[in-house]
């Protein structure tokens, strides 16, 4: 997860609603401001706060830019606050739920709240100036194409105007047997596109620029399909004095106006939240997973020879290897590396396998590798790398496999849900999982994860798909 503009002002609405709560509980408990009933109370207190976090909003308090100054922000948080003070006045006197000592109370109650705001605002102006001395703002870049659009783009964001904002990390060419030892701009091509592909798994880009020509949409969209895997935005700049649109998905890197290609599908805000839905939802599995864990631990020791856990190569985020972690459900096979799957009435399967497969009480370990970062409760399903389907690897079977790596592969998910619980040996199935994970990317919120994770534990455990 990295800052974002939009993340920032998220997180100063809460902190302004945590102190307009502090400076509250500060006027009960001085009895500055005295409201009979409990319920009452918090309507008021409610209402307040929305008021005041809107009028703010409306008036463009709530931007990056607007913490840089001071005075501005003073002038806007004492104006928000007296239009939520008159509103709260208004409820109060409409509807007599209140008891208010003297006037001066109230004034001093609402020089209180100004001021916590403030003060508040003070920390906010100081973290974002760390923030953007530490550069956590700035986009780091990956160039693919050795051109003078390519040249362009480097010159813009060395800029004074611009290198605050974006800084170029690498650049990469799929013609790099023709470009050998060749630079732009002072900076050396990398390698081609399975460089960038690998060197992706180290370096966290935040957008792809694809610095290529319109004439060369053949290989344009050629790239954008061995791209689709990498998490992040893919852009192709524009000349302005050829193209002058409107488009639906336009935008602007250093100064030149880009098409956006693809977008990076949780960044920001929306990543935090994923990532706190992850680790506390993981945390807690942890803790009642233990006692099952260690009773299935066991009874496979019982059952069978062979290590407790299974450990296999899988592909996640950015389609980097990870070890994922499994109860062992089969007999021990040094030569098979999962590319083929495993059928319902695979030999190696043991009796406590059995029962473990079909409960889903194998997966549980993976709770260990959300914790480490390398899965989300919910996600597209880990597959082994090169994995087989009709003989032929499932990348090439399908093409659109590649994006599931755009995200953390997931314990449960929308296609796990839907049907795509046990082996992939069909393409038919093959296409409707890429089908049913490209869906769950594109419409992802907290409540669709919290609905898979609903239907998980209800539905989604146990069935005649899952083997």
């Amino acid at each position: 997860m990295k800052w974002t503009y939009g993340l920032v002002n998220r997180l100063v609405r809460l902190w302004d609603i945590f102190l307009l709560a502090a400076a509250i509980a500060l006027g009960a408990l001085l009895g500055l401001v005295e409201i009979d009933r409990a319920g009452a109370a918090l309507l008021i207190a409610v209402i307040g706060t929305l008021v005041f976090v809107y009028t703010l909003d409306v008036a463009g308090g709530y931007r990056v830019e607007r913490y840089r100054r001071l005075l501005p922000q003073i002038s806007l948080l004492l104006f928000a606050t007296a239009v939520a003070a008159v509103a709260k006045l208004a409820i109060l006197w409409a509807f007599g739920y209140h008891r208010i000592a003297d006037l001066g109370s109230l004034l001093l109650w609402l020089a209180c709240t100004a001021g916590l705001l403030i003060a508040g605002r003070l920390v906010v102006m100081h973290v974002v100036k760390r923030l953007h001395a530490q550069g956590a703002f700035r986009q780091d870049v990956i160039i693919v194409g050795a051109t003078d659009i390519a040249q362009q783009i480097i010159e813009n964001i060395r800029s004074p105007q611009w290198r605050d904002r974006y800084r170029v990390i690498a650049i990469f060419d799929d013609r790099i047997a023709r470009l050998k030892d060749a630079s732009i701009a002072g900076m050396p091509i990398q390698g081609d596109i399975q460089s960038l592909r690998d060197y992706i798994h180290t370096a966290d880009a935040d957008l792809i620029a694809i610095a290529l020509p319109w004439e060369a949409a053949g290989r344009v969209f050629d790239l954008l399909e061995r791209l689709q895997m990498i998490s992040a935005d893919i852009v192709l700049p524009i000349r302005p004095n050829r193209l002058n649109l409107r488009l639906p998905q336009g935008g602007d890197l250093a100064g030149m106006p880009v098409l956006q290609l693809m977008r990076e599908p949780l960044k920001g805000s929306m990543a935090l939240l994923k990532l706190t839905v992850d680790y506390s939802i993981g945390a807690l599995g942890v803790v009642l997973a233990a006692p099952i864990v260690a009773v299935a631990a066991l009874a496979i020791k019982l059952d069978s020879p062979g290590p407790v856990f299974f450990k296999q190569p899988r592909l996640g985020l950015n389609n980097k290897p990870f070890m994922i972690y499994k109860l062992r459900t089969m007999t021990v096979d040094p030569s098979d590396d999962g590319t083929r799957g495993t059928d319902r009435h695979n030999p190696r399967i043991t009796r406590v396998g059995n029962f473990l497969r079909r409960s889903s009480i194998d997966e549980l370990p993976q709770l260990i590798n959300v914790m480490r970062g390398e899965m989300s409760i919910v996600g597209p399903r880990a597959h082994v790398p090169n994995m087989l389907v009709s003989d032929a690897p499932y990348a090439e079977a399908v093409r659109r496999y590649a994006m599931r790596s755009r995200i953390k592969p997931g314990i449960t998910g929308w296609a796990q849900i839907n049907g795509m619980r046990g082996g992939i040996h069909t393409l038919e199935k093959a296409q409707r999982g890429v089908d049913l994970d490209s869906y769950y990317i594109e419409n992802w919120s907290v409540w669709f994860d919290l609905k898979i994770m609903v239907q998980t534990l209800t539905v989604g455990m146990a069935g005649r798909d899952v083997f």
